[in-house]
């Protein structure tokens, strides 16, 4: 399963960083190019905010990202050997299930959030901008839960069944993009 995980973490890795670079670079123009003071707090902090996740998802470490080719890459002829690539997948499968977790956690969807309320609010206060600060709330929200929801949590099942424990229930609303979609498709495991 470990091995069987790494093509969709790897897709979820790349899409979510191709996205957060988009809005970064997004962002940046339009708070160089606008002139109305409410949209340019709005988009440097989101943009801020945006490159956060862009380098949290470069920084942080994912060891099942590569895990089918580093086991792949090592030999299994003597027990010795297949010893070692064992160890070596045990190592990865829980560093897998931490970083899913610590991807995973409430706080990485709330105190993002927490930063597009704070700023909405200074910008509808400051600026009486309705509109730009629900804008950017129902943005905000929409992109913390998705990245949240979407993490594939094939490893972190995996690890709990091979500890001994119960799988988390798992939820799916995919229908077009099917199992391990990541994006704006939404899959969950609560």
């Amino acid at each position: 399963m470990l091995t069987d995980s790494a093509p969709r973490e790897r897709l979820w890795h790349t899409g979510w960083a191709l996205g957060f670079a988009a809005l970064t670079v997004g962002q940046a123009y339009f708070f160089f190019t606008l002139d109305d003071p409410a949209e340019r707090v709005l988009n440097g902090v989101g943009g801020f905010m945006s490159g956060l996740g862009f380098l949290g998802l470069l920084v942080l470490p994912n060891p099942g990202l590569h895990a089918d080719h580093e086991l792949a890459r090592m030999s299994r002829s003597t027990p010795a050997e297949r010893a070692r690539a064992l160890d070596t997948a045990e190592e990865l499968l829980q560093g897998s299930a931490e970083a899913i977790w610590m991807k995973r956690d409430p706080l990485a969807v709330i105190l993002p959030y927490l930063v597009s309320v704070s700023s909405a609010t200074y910008v509808y206060l400051r600026y009486d901008a309705l509109w730009p600060a629900l804008r950017t709330l129902t943005g905000a929200a929409a992109v913390n839960i998705a990245h949240w929801l979407t993490r594939p949590t094939g490893n972190l099942e995996t690890s709990r069944r091979y500890r001994g424990e119960r799988a988390a229930l798992s939820v799916t609303f995919a229908p077009l993009l099917g199992d391990g979609s990541y994006g704006l498709g939404v899959v969950g495991r609560f």
